[in-house]
Protein backbone atom coordinates (compact mmCIF):
# COMPACT_ATOMS: atom_id res chain seq x y z
CA UNK A 1 0.00 0.00 0.00
CA UNK A 2 2.79 2.44 0.92
CA UNK A 3 4.80 1.49 -2.17
CA UNK A 4 1.75 2.07 -4.37
CA UNK A 5 1.23 5.56 -2.97
CA UNK A 6 4.72 6.53 -4.12
CA UNK A 7 4.02 5.66 -7.77
CA UNK A 8 3.27 8.76 -9.84
CA UNK A 9 0.83 6.95 -12.14
CA UNK A 10 -1.23 5.90 -9.14
CA UNK A 11 -1.36 9.43 -7.72
CA UNK A 12 -2.54 10.91 -11.02
CA UNK A 13 -4.66 8.19 -12.66
CA UNK A 14 -6.56 7.17 -9.53
CA UNK A 15 -6.94 10.60 -7.93
CA UNK A 16 -10.47 11.89 -7.40
CA UNK A 17 -9.64 14.89 -9.56
CA UNK A 18 -8.86 12.62 -12.51
CA UNK A 19 -11.78 10.28 -11.88
CA UNK A 20 -14.42 12.96 -11.30
CA UNK A 21 -15.33 13.45 -14.97
CA UNK A 22 -15.69 9.68 -15.43
CA UNK A 23 -18.00 9.13 -12.46
CA UNK A 24 -20.06 7.19 -11.95
CA UNK A 25 -18.32 4.17 -13.44
CA UNK A 26 -21.18 2.03 -14.85
CA UNK A 27 -21.09 -1.62 -13.84
CA UNK A 28 -20.95 -3.68 -17.07
CA UNK A 29 -24.12 -5.56 -17.97
CA UNK A 30 -24.92 -8.06 -20.72
CA UNK A 31 -28.54 -6.88 -20.86
CA UNK A 32 -29.04 -3.40 -22.29
CA UNK A 33 -32.32 -1.54 -21.62
CA UNK A 34 -32.76 1.66 -23.71
CA UNK A 35 -35.37 3.17 -21.39
CA UNK A 36 -35.68 3.57 -17.58
CA UNK A 37 -36.31 0.16 -16.05
CA UNK A 38 -38.87 0.44 -13.24
CA UNK A 39 -41.08 -2.05 -11.43
CA UNK A 40 -42.75 -2.44 -8.05
CA UNK A 41 -40.17 -3.35 -5.40
CA UNK A 42 -39.62 -3.19 -1.64
CA UNK A 43 -36.28 -1.43 -2.15
CA UNK A 44 -34.66 0.59 -4.92
CA UNK A 45 -30.95 1.21 -5.39
CA UNK A 46 -29.72 4.51 -6.86
CA UNK A 47 -26.15 5.70 -7.26
CA UNK A 48 -25.34 7.82 -4.15
CA UNK A 49 -22.86 10.20 -5.79
CA UNK A 50 -19.17 10.79 -5.09
CA UNK A 51 -19.12 14.04 -3.07
CA UNK A 52 -18.48 12.25 0.24
CA UNK A 53 -15.10 11.17 -1.17
CA UNK A 54 -13.92 14.79 -1.44
CA UNK A 55 -13.43 14.90 2.35
CA UNK A 56 -9.86 13.58 2.61
CA UNK A 57 -10.01 13.04 6.37
CA UNK A 58 -13.15 10.93 6.09
CA UNK A 59 -11.83 9.14 3.03
CA UNK A 60 -8.84 7.90 5.02
CA UNK A 61 -11.06 5.83 7.35
CA UNK A 62 -13.56 4.49 4.79
CA UNK A 63 -13.39 0.85 3.69
CA UNK A 64 -12.54 0.01 0.08
CA UNK A 65 -16.05 -1.39 -0.47
CA UNK A 66 -17.68 1.77 0.88
CA UNK A 67 -15.52 3.88 -1.43
CA UNK A 68 -16.36 1.63 -4.40
CA UNK A 69 -20.08 2.18 -3.80
CA UNK A 70 -19.51 5.90 -4.41
CA UNK A 71 -17.46 5.32 -7.55
CA UNK A 72 -19.58 2.66 -9.29
CA UNK A 73 -23.18 2.80 -10.44
CA UNK A 74 -24.62 -0.72 -10.13
CA UNK A 75 -28.04 0.11 -11.59
CA UNK A 76 -27.13 -1.06 -15.16
CA UNK A 77 -27.03 -4.57 -13.68
CA UNK A 78 -30.73 -4.52 -12.69
CA UNK A 79 -32.26 -5.96 -15.87
CA UNK A 80 -29.67 -8.74 -16.05
CA UNK A 81 -30.21 -9.72 -12.41
CA UNK A 82 -33.97 -9.88 -13.01
CA UNK A 83 -33.28 -12.36 -15.81
CA UNK A 84 -30.72 -14.40 -13.86
CA UNK A 85 -32.87 -14.94 -10.75
CA UNK A 86 -36.22 -15.13 -12.55
CA UNK A 87 -38.10 -12.29 -10.86
CA UNK A 88 -41.71 -12.01 -12.08
CA UNK A 89 -42.19 -8.25 -12.41
CA UNK A 90 -45.36 -6.54 -11.19
CA UNK A 91 -47.11 -9.90 -10.76
CA UNK A 92 -49.81 -10.57 -8.13
CA UNK A 93 -48.44 -11.76 -4.81
CA UNK A 94 -45.40 -10.82 -2.76
CA UNK A 95 -43.47 -7.73 -3.86
CA UNK A 96 -39.75 -8.48 -4.42
CA UNK A 97 -36.73 -6.53 -3.28
CA UNK A 98 -34.71 -4.74 -5.94
CA UNK A 99 -32.19 -7.37 -7.16
CA UNK A 100 -29.43 -4.74 -7.19
CA UNK A 101 -30.02 -4.17 -3.46
CA UNK A 102 -29.71 -7.92 -2.87
CA UNK A 103 -26.59 -8.18 -5.06
CA UNK A 104 -24.93 -5.51 -2.93
CA UNK A 105 -25.94 -7.48 0.17
CA UNK A 106 -23.98 -10.42 -1.25
CA UNK A 107 -20.93 -8.18 -1.69
CA UNK A 108 -21.33 -6.83 1.85
CA UNK A 109 -21.43 -10.40 3.16
CA UNK A 110 -18.00 -11.00 1.60
CA UNK A 111 -16.73 -7.67 2.93
CA UNK A 112 -17.83 -8.41 6.51
CA UNK A 113 -17.30 -12.18 6.51
CA UNK A 114 -20.78 -12.78 7.95
CA UNK A 115 -23.25 -15.63 7.66
CA UNK A 116 -26.70 -14.93 6.22
CA UNK A 117 -28.41 -14.72 9.62
CA UNK A 118 -25.68 -12.44 10.95
CA UNK A 119 -25.93 -10.26 7.85
CA UNK A 120 -29.72 -9.93 8.16
CA UNK A 121 -29.35 -8.88 11.81
CA UNK A 122 -26.55 -6.45 10.94
CA UNK A 123 -28.54 -4.77 8.15
CA UNK A 124 -31.61 -4.37 10.35
CA UNK A 125 -29.62 -2.99 13.31
CA UNK A 126 -28.10 0.42 14.11
CA UNK A 127 -24.75 -0.44 12.46
CA UNK A 128 -26.49 -1.19 9.19
CA UNK A 129 -28.04 2.26 8.76
CA UNK A 130 -25.49 3.58 6.26
CA UNK A 131 -25.62 0.35 4.26
CA UNK A 132 -29.43 0.42 4.17
CA UNK A 133 -29.26 3.89 2.69
CA UNK A 134 -26.62 2.95 0.11
CA UNK A 135 -28.44 -0.23 -0.95
CA UNK A 136 -31.84 1.45 -1.25
CA UNK A 137 -33.65 -0.21 1.67
CA UNK A 138 -36.42 1.55 3.57
CA UNK A 139 -36.22 1.89 7.35
CA UNK A 140 -37.69 -1.17 9.03
CA UNK A 141 -37.83 -3.13 5.77
CA UNK A 142 -34.71 -5.19 5.18
CA UNK A 143 -34.44 -8.71 3.71
CA UNK A 144 -34.49 -11.85 5.84
CA UNK A 145 -31.54 -14.25 5.77
CA UNK A 146 -33.57 -16.70 3.66
CA UNK A 147 -34.30 -14.00 1.05
CA UNK A 148 -30.62 -13.13 0.59
CA UNK A 149 -29.56 -16.79 0.64
CA UNK A 150 -32.16 -17.72 -1.98
CA UNK A 151 -31.07 -14.82 -4.21
CA UNK A 152 -27.40 -15.80 -3.92
CA UNK A 153 -28.09 -19.44 -4.79
CA UNK A 154 -30.31 -18.37 -7.69
CA UNK A 155 -27.30 -16.58 -9.19
CA UNK A 156 -25.35 -19.83 -8.96
CA UNK A 157 -21.83 -19.85 -10.34
CA UNK A 158 -22.51 -16.59 -12.20
CA UNK A 159 -21.73 -14.64 -9.01
CA UNK A 160 -18.12 -15.84 -8.85
CA UNK A 161 -17.30 -16.71 -12.46
CA UNK A 162 -19.10 -13.94 -14.34
CA UNK A 163 -20.43 -11.01 -12.31
CA UNK A 164 -17.55 -10.33 -9.91
CA UNK A 165 -14.76 -10.62 -12.54
CA UNK A 166 -16.52 -7.88 -14.53
CA UNK A 167 -14.74 -5.35 -12.33
CA UNK A 168 -11.84 -5.94 -14.75
CA UNK A 169 -14.08 -4.88 -17.64
CA UNK A 170 -15.17 -1.83 -15.63
CA UNK A 171 -11.55 -0.75 -15.07
CA UNK A 172 -10.73 -1.28 -18.73
CA UNK A 173 -13.72 0.76 -19.93
CA UNK A 174 -12.66 3.61 -17.63
CA UNK A 175 -9.09 3.43 -19.02
CA UNK A 176 -7.75 2.58 -15.57
CA UNK A 177 -6.25 -0.76 -16.57
CA UNK A 178 -2.99 -0.95 -18.49
CA UNK A 179 -2.90 -2.74 -21.84
CA UNK A 180 0.73 -3.81 -21.44
CA UNK A 181 3.10 -4.62 -18.61
CA UNK A 182 5.52 -1.92 -17.46
CA UNK A 183 8.06 -4.47 -16.23
CA UNK A 184 11.56 -3.47 -17.44
CA UNK A 185 12.82 -5.56 -20.34
CA UNK A 186 9.42 -6.95 -21.31
CA UNK A 187 8.59 -7.04 -25.06
CA UNK A 188 6.23 -4.20 -26.08
CA UNK A 189 3.58 -6.65 -27.32
CA UNK A 190 3.19 -8.37 -23.94
CA UNK A 191 -0.02 -7.79 -22.02
CA UNK A 192 -0.37 -7.81 -18.24
CA UNK A 193 1.03 -10.81 -16.32
CA UNK A 194 -1.49 -13.44 -15.22
CA UNK A 195 -0.95 -15.21 -11.90
CA UNK A 196 -2.76 -18.04 -10.15
CA UNK A 197 -3.39 -18.15 -6.41
CA UNK A 198 -5.16 -21.27 -5.13
CA UNK A 199 -6.79 -21.35 -1.69
CA UNK A 200 -8.28 -24.24 0.29
CA UNK A 201 -11.66 -23.82 1.99
CA UNK A 202 -13.19 -26.04 4.68
CA UNK A 203 -16.59 -27.55 3.88
CA UNK A 204 -19.52 -26.67 6.14
CA UNK A 205 -20.16 -30.38 6.76
CA UNK A 206 -17.98 -32.47 9.09
CA UNK A 207 -15.85 -35.07 7.31
CA UNK A 208 -16.83 -38.69 7.94
CA UNK A 209 -14.37 -40.44 5.63
CA UNK A 210 -11.14 -39.24 4.00
CA UNK A 211 -11.65 -41.43 0.91
CA UNK A 212 -15.06 -40.16 -0.19
CA UNK A 213 -15.26 -39.84 -3.98
CA UNK A 214 -17.86 -39.65 -6.78
CA UNK A 215 -18.83 -43.34 -6.65
CA UNK A 216 -19.78 -43.01 -2.97
CA UNK A 217 -22.73 -40.86 -4.07
CA UNK A 218 -23.99 -43.37 -6.65
CA UNK A 219 -26.81 -45.86 -5.85
CA UNK A 220 -25.77 -49.40 -4.95
CA UNK A 221 -27.45 -52.76 -5.48
CA UNK A 222 -26.68 -56.48 -5.28
CA UNK A 223 -26.20 -56.53 -9.05
CA UNK A 224 -23.99 -53.44 -9.10
CA UNK A 225 -22.35 -53.05 -5.66
CA UNK A 226 -20.75 -49.73 -4.87
CA UNK A 227 -16.92 -49.89 -4.60
CA UNK A 228 -15.35 -48.60 -1.38
CA UNK A 229 -12.17 -46.58 -1.94
CA UNK A 230 -11.42 -46.69 1.80
CA UNK A 231 -11.41 -50.52 1.86
CA UNK A 232 -9.32 -50.56 -1.32
CA UNK A 233 -6.79 -48.41 0.57
CA UNK A 234 -6.69 -50.92 3.45
CA UNK A 235 -8.98 -48.97 5.78
CA UNK A 236 -12.18 -50.15 7.48
CA UNK A 237 -14.44 -48.23 5.11
CA UNK A 238 -18.06 -49.27 4.59
CA UNK A 239 -19.57 -52.31 2.86
CA UNK A 240 -22.73 -50.26 2.19
CA UNK A 241 -25.01 -53.14 3.22
CA UNK A 242 -27.03 -50.86 5.51
CA UNK A 243 -30.30 -49.58 4.01
CA UNK A 244 -29.08 -46.05 4.78
CA UNK A 245 -26.44 -46.58 2.09
CA UNK A 246 -28.89 -47.40 -0.73
CA UNK A 247 -28.63 -44.04 -2.54
CA UNK A 248 -25.31 -42.82 -1.12
CA UNK A 249 -22.81 -44.15 1.41
CA UNK A 250 -23.71 -43.14 4.96
CA UNK A 251 -20.22 -41.68 5.36
CA UNK A 252 -20.76 -39.08 2.64
CA UNK A 253 -21.78 -35.46 3.23
CA UNK A 254 -24.79 -34.81 0.93
CA UNK A 255 -24.85 -31.09 1.73
CA UNK A 256 -21.24 -30.90 0.56
CA UNK A 257 -21.30 -33.54 -2.15
CA UNK A 258 -18.35 -31.96 -4.00
CA UNK A 259 -16.12 -31.74 -0.91
CA UNK A 260 -13.00 -33.91 -0.89
CA UNK A 261 -10.10 -34.55 1.49
CA UNK A 262 -6.52 -33.45 0.98
CA UNK A 263 -3.44 -33.15 3.18
CA UNK A 264 -1.68 -29.88 2.46
CA UNK A 265 2.04 -30.03 3.22
CA UNK A 266 2.24 -26.29 3.87
CA UNK A 267 4.54 -25.72 0.90
CA UNK A 268 3.72 -24.91 -2.71
CA UNK A 269 7.17 -25.19 -4.27
CA UNK A 270 8.41 -28.63 -3.18
CA UNK A 271 7.29 -31.86 -1.54
CA UNK A 272 8.87 -31.17 1.84
CA UNK A 273 6.43 -30.67 4.67
CA UNK A 274 6.27 -27.52 6.75
CA UNK A 275 4.95 -28.74 10.13
CA UNK A 276 3.78 -25.29 11.20
CA UNK A 277 1.69 -24.82 8.03
CA UNK A 278 0.63 -28.40 7.19
CA UNK A 279 -3.05 -29.26 7.68
CA UNK A 280 -5.83 -31.62 6.66
CA UNK A 281 -8.67 -30.05 4.69
CA UNK A 282 -12.04 -31.50 3.75
CA UNK A 283 -13.59 -29.10 1.32
CA UNK A 284 -12.83 -27.12 -1.80
CA UNK A 285 -10.13 -25.33 -3.77
CA UNK A 286 -10.74 -21.88 -5.23
CA UNK A 287 -8.35 -20.85 -7.96
CA UNK A 288 -8.58 -17.20 -9.04
CA UNK A 289 -6.61 -15.90 -12.03
CA UNK A 290 -5.12 -12.50 -11.22
CA UNK A 291 -4.12 -9.70 -13.59
CA UNK A 292 -1.01 -8.13 -12.09
CA UNK A 293 0.12 -4.53 -12.35
CA UNK A 294 3.70 -4.74 -11.08
CA UNK A 295 4.24 -1.00 -11.09
CA UNK A 296 1.24 -0.39 -8.80
CA UNK A 297 1.89 -3.51 -6.71
CA UNK A 298 -1.73 -4.45 -7.37
CA UNK A 299 -3.72 -7.35 -8.81
CA UNK A 300 -7.32 -7.88 -9.92
CA UNK A 301 -9.32 -11.09 -10.12
CA UNK A 302 -10.02 -11.77 -13.80
CA UNK A 303 -11.57 -15.22 -13.37
CA UNK A 304 -12.11 -17.70 -10.57
CA UNK A 305 -13.19 -21.31 -10.28
CA UNK A 306 -14.24 -23.56 -7.40
CA UNK A 307 -13.17 -27.19 -7.44
CA UNK A 308 -12.77 -30.13 -5.09
CA UNK A 309 -9.91 -29.73 -2.64
CA UNK A 310 -7.93 -32.62 -4.15
CA UNK A 311 -8.01 -31.24 -7.71
CA UNK A 312 -4.55 -31.35 -9.29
Amino acid sequence: HKLRQQVERFKTTFSLGNLRDKLPLPFPSQVQIPHPFRFRALSWYTYPGWTILSDTKQLAVLSAFYVALHLIDFSPLRAELVTLVGINLNAPGQTPFDPVSLFLCCLLRLEKGLGWKELAKFLAGPEGQCWRCLFGFQEGLTPAASTMRRFFHALGIAFDTDLCPRFIELLHAAELLLEHTTHPGSPPNWGLPLAGDGMLHEAHSTMRCTKVTDTCYQPTSAEAPRPCPAQEAGQEGCDCSDERCAQACRFTTPRDAEARFIHHSGRNQDDKENPSQARDVYGYLSYPKLLCDDELHASWVAHTSLQTANTD
